[in-house]
């Protein structure tokens, strides 16, 4: 099918997929560009994702790409929107680089985009074509029907154009500055807003309730706790408090304060309180005493309305209410006043309540709220729910909250009956429920969702009959369709769920979804529906443009109940009540609340704009988390709060509820989160509750999660068993100083009552003083007290050294090293392949240190394409990390000019695939000519599953990719430490004798152990005729010409054996030669050997071929004006084993570390790099020379970033 539409100018602009990465292209004669698009689900997706994010997402892109098949050649273009202010200034950007005369072939591209030229492409599934006819441009799209409808394309055509126009008439507007909604995205923001309705302008509340009272006056009005009020009585009873409080001197305008409980005194209150002119504040006893008092002090109210139960309390919060004039007893002294109405002028628009929520900084807000919004709200309610005199509508929230607002007046405005629900009531699930079966009621107008839940999980229906029910409305949290569809199965069929949603600022409700069908079973996420009436919504980027459909913007809100703004507050009230971007003269609040528009015109929420934290300097969405978790069978309620741990470090704490009321594994709950989101997204503690705490508001009280204990619940089931022998109990103190908990059961797990890596090393401290033999990994190994307890046992029946050490008698004080060769000699089948230049290479951990290095050398030492596995996380793109990264590294000028051949595919080591698209797949299996896998886990210490997972099954998957691809060079980057581990454990003797690796080997270090694994895998792959090299990295250190090191330098071993000699002022004397190898020249070296054909089945050391003796590194250390002492090493440890000084204290965690092997230790080996030495050229070889000067360059730049201490500060420190 075609389409053809006529157009003006031939400024081209767009945008590449969400799910890769953006690509951009303007006017060039005679350019052709092709676009990988990604395979979508939903149609209505896509044109959103190529068209549009280049708007939405702009304000996350550093970079924007675009490749263009030009003379030949893949060429594609990078422009950094952060330096370009105009679209002219863009296509002269655009223009300069892609200057060519010729277009190539584009051959199997799924979308092409052409100008003046027809298109080659055998069968895209979208192509576009740019013609020139005359002095205009006819646009012509081909697409593949059987993916893409005709309104979808009309659709993708309209955004194309709008853009054109708009740059065309307008070059210089900022690129997320215009709108680019199509007229079918305008009419359908039109239909959502046409919402105008009737209701009485001239009517207050009182006087719609005066109003039902006159035409209903013996019908039941109110009802709580078997007592019950007909509509006159509540007005006369109301007349008489109204005509009382007038004498009292309350005047149009005046706050008064109620301080009751629910019940029925607290309807008559407010009702005369809005009869005498006043302005009602609800204060709830239950909330914490110095919120009150501020409310109170806020408002100034000079008169409080309670009874004799709340006297005390209100006696008790005088002392710090200044302004407070005269405390009105209900139930007293209005008796004696007339039953008719006073006469008090109050129109509409004058404030009606006054309910205070939450503030971010950490004070409530009093918003003002009109008579105006409560009485078009009460006729939204009867329009959404036909309410007649003869129904029972139940009333369950607090009145200080605005839901009792839309509870009361929507039920009494039209002669209903008001059931209030009891504490039991509103507590209990079949207390509930008994409660609507015993009144018959036929409305219940809000309940909040935590409360739905656990109704859909109740099973005591069979008791209560629920025939009159005819709607249930859910309001306060998020709504997932599992719950519904639970509900559904329970509920009778005739009860309409509605899924309710409103800030407090804009009257209660604002938009409302119904569920009168059986929800579909794939809907995960439960919309909140379509505005109210005279409600009007529009969704906005961050410079009020409309956001077209599915694209996530924030809400904002417009209607005759939004509030006034803040009481006190002008500076928020500015910030949140805007002037309306679309309508002149109008206000608009701003939610702070992420939605999205769907193409059939509901709403769906995203997230609060606010809901991120920062974790150890990581960017985390809360939101994400509890979608995750929410998604387990037997989760009912998930919180996810951020708290400090007794070291003041924050950290994520899971407080949850189950449906079968026990706990869920915590282990199985980390490994679920592990295998979907970002390592630093997990929990720490997950918390089980029976119920989580509700606000009166009625959603999940986080703010009082954040108090609530976190302490690890046991987890192990039966009876917990405390440690009894000495040596659990010392591990046991040990834990429970570093935790912060009171006991530990000895099966206990440490990983799972908050333990972590860096919690091991406080351990460690306090327990090898006693334990000398314990290490790092026996926690891994041992995790509970019983079987470190009996680990620690064994050690001591081994006598086994504190300090790890070569085998007894390998080695004698200055003899001459051994050089461990570079081995296997070969492998793999040896052919006699010609070697392709580097053309497109793909490369995992390009985001690493190495990895960085190496993207940067092929960028800038090759012609290369680089394709970068990339993992993208919530806040930032695969390729925003990448470029990221680089900029750290080289600058942020090279991420500029260089970035142009990055591709970034966003993936995951350990998919299968890579967790690639088909359509990638197939692109990179027959464009690749080279694969260098870089990613792995690098820690010295962890689990030994997670190591598996990453580097053993990760390296199967790249595998995977490298035997799918015809003729591809496959590249491992592995560890000296694997030779090095051989030799120390005594197994390297019979492989050197051989020149190969037997099959079954391991060494006993968790990360080098997966890295030779690894390694066999590679082995095994050549022999099936694969084309591998392996380079087996030595100990990377900083830049040999910056001195810069990795971002992460806390986590390298080597940097953490020099922090500890400089804080310590003190080092082991020991015999080795040190391996320094600077990272430019690792990364230098691959390269050049990636691109010498007798690489091939060969393996090769990429370390210093000069190592420095451990003495003289010493010595240039100390030349650098630091004071280090060499000690023997059995006396430094001893000495640090038994450090008290407290000037030492944090030095000696980074001591500890370095006698499990990480730090210096006697040696006899040294790395051969022969293989290397015969293919590098004398001046990369100079680049490894460890002088004076690089020295000053190393401790140099970690002095001036603050990780090393300096010279001064050391020398101060001794004094």
């Amino acid at each position: 099918m075609n389409h053809a539409q006529s157009g003006t100018s031939m400024k081209l602009h767009t945008d590449y997929p969400l799910q890769t990465r953006t690509y951009r292209h303007t006017q060039a004669p005679f350019v052709t560009l092709g676009v990988p698009v990604s395979r979508i689900s939903h149609p209505d997706e896509f044109f959103v994702s190529v068209y549009l994010t280049w708007l939405h997402r702009m304000t996350n892109e550093t970079e924007v790409h675009t490749i263009a098949h030009v003379s030949g050649g893949l060429k594609k273009v990078a422009i950094d929107f952060e330096a370009v202010s105009s679209f002219r200034e863009l296509c002269d950007k655009v223009r300069t680089q892609l200057s060519a005369e010729v277009c190539a072939t584009d051959a199997e591209m799924e979308t092409v985009v052409c100008v003046n030229r027809e298109i080659d492409s055998e069968r895209p599934l979208m192509s576009w074509n740019l013609v020139q006819s005359d002095e205009a441009y006819v646009l012509r799209v081909s697409y593949d029907e059987s993916l893409y409808k005709s309104s979808t394309m009309d659709d993708f055509i309209g955004y194309f154009i709008r853009i054109l126009d708009e740059v065309s008439e307008n070059p210089t507007v900022a690129p997320d500055d215009f709108d680019i909604v199509s007229e079918t995205d305008k009419r359908l923001y039109l239909a959502l807003n046409e919402t105008d309705g009737p209701y009485p302008t001239d009517k207050t509340i009182h006087a719609m309730i005066e109003q039902a009272a006159k035409m209903y006056p013996t019908h039941v009005a109110l009802e709580f706790n078997g007592v019950q009020l007909t509509y006159q009585s509540l007005d006369e009873q109301a007349n008489q408090l109204a005509n009382l409080l007038c004498a009292k001197g309350v005047q149009k305008g005046t706050f008064v304060a109620i301080v009751l409980g629910r019940s029925i005194e607290m309807i008559i209150s407010l009702l005369a309180i809005l009869k005498a002119g006043g302005v009602y504040v609800p204060i709830d006893p239950a909330h914490p005493e110095d919120r009150n008092v501020y409310i109170l002090q806020d408002t100034a109210a000079p008169f409080v309305v309670t009874n004799e139960e709340f006297r005390p309390y209100v006696n008790r919060l005088r002392a710090d209410l200044p302004t407070l004039q005269d405390v009105v007893m209900i139930r007293q002294d209005e008796v004696y006043f007339p039953t008719a109405k006073p006469e008090v002028s109050v129109s509409p628009s004058d404030l009606a309540y006054v309910i205070y929520t939450s503030g971010s900084t950490g004070r409530p807000k009093g918003a003002l709220l009109k008579h105006a919004g409560a009485v078009n709200l009460g006729v939204a309610f009867q329009q959404l729910f036909s309410v007649t005199p003869s129904d029972v509508v139940t009333q369950f929230s607090t009145f200080s909250f605005d839901a009792a607002v839309w509870d009361t007046f929507g039920a009494l405005f039209w002669g209903a009956k008001l059931y209030l629900l009891s504490f039991e009531e509103r507590l209990s699930s079949e207390a509930f429920l008994q409660a609507l079966s015993r009144t018959k009621t036929t409305i219940v107008p809000s309940i909040p969702t935590v409360f739905f839940n656990q109704l859909a999980q109740y099973d005591g229906l069979a008791d209560c009959d629920l025939s009159k029910l005819r709607h249930l409305n859910v309001a306060g949290d998020a709504m997932y369709g599992e719950n519904v569809r639970r509900f559904q199965k329970r509920f009778p069929k005739n009860v309409v769920v509605g899924n309710l949603y409103g800030p407090t600022e804009a009257t209660v409700c604002t938009t409302a979804f119904k569920i009168t069908d059986e929800l579909p079973a794939d809907l995960v996420h439960v919309p909140i529906g379509k505005p109210i009436m005279n409600y009007q919504v529009q969704i906005v980027n961050r410079k009020n443009r409309l956001c077209p459909p599915y694209v996530p913007g924030e809400l904002l809100i417009s209607t005759v109940g939004l509030s006034v703004g803040y009481l006190n507050q002008p500076e928020i009230t500015q910030r949140s009540f805007i002037e309306h971007p679309f309508e002149a003269g109008k206000v608009a609040y701003r939610s702070g609340d992420i939605v999205r528009l769907l193409r059939n015109g509901n709403i769906e929420y995203v997230e609060r704009k606010d809901s991120q934290v920062k974790i150890r300097g990581y960017r985390v969405e809360i939101g994400e988390i509890e979608d995750k978790l929410a998604s387990l069978e037997d989760m009912q309620d998930i919180a996810v709060v951020a708290r400090k741990d007794t070291t003041n470090e924050k950290i994520l704490v899971a407080f949850y509820s189950t449906k079968s009321g026990h706990s869920i594994s915590t282990q199985d709950m980390k490994e679920f989160l592990a295998a979907r989101v970002p390592s630093y997204f997990i929990p720490t503690h997950f918390v089980h509750l029976q119920e989580l705490p509700i606000s009166p508001t009625g959603k999940i009280d986080r703010k009082s999660l954040a108090v609530v204990d976190y302490t690890p619940q046991s987890t192990v089931t039966g009876e917990v068993v405390l440690p009894a022998t000495e040596t659990e109990q010392l591990i046991a103190s040990a834990w429970q100083a570093t935790l912060g908990l009171h006991a530990i059961g000895v099966d206990e797990n440490f990983f799972e009552i908050g333990g972590t890596s860096l919690k091991i090393i406080d351990v460690l401290v306090k327990l090898k003083p006693r334990f000398p033999g314990v290490r790092i990994v026996d926690f891994y190994e041992c995790p509970t007290i019983r079987t470190l307890a009996e680990r620690i046992e064994g050690l001591a029946d081994e006598h086994v050294a504190p300090v790890r050490t070569i085998k007894e008698g390998t080695m004698k004080q200055g003899s001459t090293p051994i050089a461990l060769e570079e081995l296997p000699t070969a492998f793999g089948i040896d052919t006699e392949t010609e070697l392709p230049g580097l053309r497109d290479v793909f490369i995992t951990g390009a985001t690493g240190y190495l990895g960085a290095h190496l993207v940067h050398d092929l960028l800038s030492g090759s012609d290369a394409t680089v394709h970068c596995l990339v993992r993208g996380t919530t806040n930032q793109t695969g390729l925003e990390r990448l470029l990221e990264t680089l900029a750290l590294y080289f600058g942020e000028d090279f991420a500029k000019q260089q970035s142009d051949r990055l591709y970034v595919y966003e993936g995951n080591l350990q998919a299968p695939r890579l967790g690639l698209e088909e359509n990638q797949w197939i692109f990179l299996t027959n464009t690749l000519d080279a694969i260098v896998h870089c990613a792995a886990d690098v820690r010295h210490f962890g689990d030994r599953q997670h190591f598996e997972k990453t580097n053993v099954e990760g390296t199967k998957h790249v595998l995977e990719l490298a035997r799918s691809t015809p003729g591809v060079r496959f590249h491992h980057i592995s560890t000296v430490g694997i030779p090095e581990e051989l030799a120390l454990s005594g197994q390297w003797a019979s492989i050197a004798s051989t020149g190969q690796f037997p099959s079954g080997l391991h060494v006993e270090n968790v990360y080098t152990d997966s890295k030779l694994q690894a390694e066999m895998l590679v082995y095994d792959a050549a022999e099936t005729g694969l084309q591998a090299t392996i380079y087996r990295i030595g100990n990377l250190v900083c830049h040999s010409e910056t001195g810069r090191f990795q971002r992460n330098i806390d986590s390298n071993a080597f940097y953490r054996m020099l922090k500890a000699m400089l804080l310590l002022e003190r080092a082991p004397l020991v015999d080795w030669h040190v391996d320094i190898t600077p990272v430019d020249y690792a990364s230098g070296v691959i390269l050049k050997l990636m691109q010498d054909s007798r690489t091939s089945g060969k393996v090769f050391h990429v370390c210093n071929p000069t190592p420095i003796h451990y003495t003289a590194m010493i010595d240039m250390i100390r030349a650098c004006g630091y004071h280090i002492e060499l000690m023997d090493n059995a006396a430094y440890v001893n000495w640090v084993l038994n450090q008290t000084d407290d000037r030492y204290q944090d030095a000696i965690q980074f001591a500890i570390t370095q006698l499990e092997g990480d730090g210096a230790i006697d040696s006899p080996y040294i790395f051969d790099c022969k293989n290397v030495e015969g293919l590098v050229d004398k001046a990369q070889l100079n680049r490894t020379a460890v002088t004076q000067a690089f020295f000053e360059k190393l401790l140099g730049y970690a002095a001036e970033i603050g990780y090393f201490p300096t010279s001064q500060q050391t020398t101060s420190q001794t004094r």
